[in-house]
């Protein structure tokens, strides 16, 4: 019976890094554009794709198989027009939204990028949408690579 368990144990130990580094392999962000915002989010597409990669790489993260990225769409006179950004799972669909023209302004698109895609992080390690400890961790190590 121990030497079933160890031979299970010996094979899961060599299949699950193979496994790991098989979904590491490729990040597929999907642009979900607006009008006038194509040009944008081919600019920004690399670092999200860099921050991901090393989101995977440091953190050990099996990311979902799409992620979408989007211009943060704001309506007149609601109070979240000065929101940065968004990171979000619904109905099975992450994505991570931008308030491009803001971010701009404030030179803050790549502080931004960082803080969802360790939204999006933490959400997968721990379960949690909030500014917790592992999302600290995570913002801390992504905002240093710039």
């Amino acid at each position: 019976m121990e030497s079933v368990q160890l031979g299970v144990i010996t094979y899961a130990a060599i299949l699950i890094p193979q496994w790991r580094a098989m979904k590491q392999s490729k990040i597929n962000i999907a642009l979900k554009t607006t009008k006038g915002s194509v040009p944008a989010l081919n600019r920004l597409k690399p670092k999200l794709e860099m921050l991901l990669t090393e989101l995977q790489s440091q953190f050990k993260v099996s990311l979902p198989s799409v992620i979408t990225f989007q211009p943060l769409v704001v309506s007149k006179g609601r109070r979240d027009k000065l929101t940065l950004g968004k990171a979000g799972c619904r109905a099975g669909c992450w994505y991570i939204s931008i308030n491009i023209p803001l971010c701009r302004i404030m030179q803050q698109e790549w502080s931004t990028l960082a803080h969802e895609v360790a939204h999006i992080g933490d959400a997968l390690i721990t379960g949690k949408w909030a500014h917790g400890p592992m999302w600290a961790k995570i913002n801390k190590h992504l905002k240093s690579l710039h």
